[in-house]
């Protein structure tokens, strides 16, 4: 069974790139690209930032 706290949380995020446009609608596909993995590494450190990292 799935946790419903889980699936709010997920379903706060924003899919990149900006606005849920298709990579392949990007005059440059490689700037789509970039804005994607800025998202992403933005969203892992504020995640980071709010838990204790325990190795």
């Amino acid at each position: 069974m799935r946790s419903k706290v889980a699936d709010l949380e997920f379903m706060r995020l924003q899919g990149p790139p900006k606005d849920l446009k298709p990579v392949s609608s990007f005059d440059d596909p490689e700037g789509a690209f970039s804005q994607i993995a800025k998202e992403i590494r933005r969203v892992v450190d504020a995640r980071i930032s709010q838990q204790e990292i325990r190795f």
